[in-house]
């Protein structure tokens, strides 16, 4: 236990001390905040309309401007990340959970990884967006349906990543003499090759948060993700598309906040990688 607990407090220095992964943690950090906090931070409701105000640029009463139909941007945005968020760590759970899974029994039991990796390989085959586009037109445009069809996408990437990292270990010594010791495979799995892929799926699930945040904005931008009138940030993209040139300061902030924290998960991501992989 002592080891156990020493080893995660050197892992802590190590990730504290990486400036770009405390930058990324910060960045985070406040849009999480804005997403728990939305209703008492955010200045107005996100779909309170002032036709007063239709289009009009940033100002002391709306900070951001607002949009088309007289709704606050900065309010919209703030509400806007719950959504992503939401999204976003819904899918690296569950792809986690499930490609996780795959690659675990794929990768320990070799009779079952040409049938299993030959699934995974198809869903490889398409780019990503395409087939998140194919899954929503069949499920219907809700935020669920798309954390539905974002997890079939990347559970394939996941599984593979998952499945390599096992067939590595479970050439270890170790585990060879787990198994003449007579320990059961699920013992095996869980005592020994679980706790040695976890470092790789958690750098991996980092990356599938930052593009199911993206992928999710791109499906509400061609109107097939996350339905209107709720506050996504693709949502605002897609609202925003057509008053470019006399408004552009609607479409700017929500582009500004999605490449933020793709920026910030991916800083987080990398640095998770250099504490956690021991060739680093």
């Amino acid at each position: 236990m002592d080891q156990s607990s020493s080893r995660v407090k050197k892992i802590l220095r190590r990730f504290v001390r990486n400036k770009a992964a405390m930058t990324g943690m910060v960045l985070l950090a406040v849009f999480v905040v804005l997403a728990v906090f939305a209703p008492w931070i955010a200045p107005y409701g996100p779909n309170k309309m002032d036709v007063r105000s239709i289009l009009s640029k940033p100002s002391s009463a709306h900070w951001l401007g607002t949009d088309d139909f007289g709704r606050d941007v900065l309010s919209r945005v703030i509400f806007g990340s719950r959504v992503s968020l939401r999204v976003g760590l819904s899918v690296s759970l569950l792809s986690a959970l499930f490609g996780g899974l795959i690659g675990l029994v794929s990768g320990y039991y070799r009779r079952l990884e040409g049938i299993m990796m030959r699934a995974m390989d198809t869903l490889l085959a398409f780019p990503e967006i395409l087939l998140a586009i194919a899954f929503m037109a069949v499920l219907g445009p809700s935020e669920l349906n798309a954390v539905l069809a974002l997890t079939l996408v990347y559970i394939p990437r996941t599984a593979r990543v998952c499945r390599s990292e096992v067939v590595s270990v479970k050439q270890e010594y170790y585990v060879e003499a787990a198994r003449a010791a007579g320990a059961s495979d699920a013992r095996i799995l869980r005592r020994h090759i679980l706790p040695n892929v976890l470092a790789a799926l958690i750098v991996q699930q980092t990356l599938v948060f930052g593009l199911a945040i993206l992928v999710e904005a791109a499906l509400s931008f061609l109107g097939v993700g996350t339905p209107p009138p709720a506050p996504s940030w693709g949502n605002i993209l897609n609202e925003s598309r057509d008053f470019l040139r006399v408004a552009p300061w609607v479409s700017l902030w929500s582009g500004s906040v999605i490449v933020v924290v793709v920026l910030a998960v991916n800083l987080v991501g990398d640095g998770l990688r250099d504490v956690l992989d021991p060739k680093m």
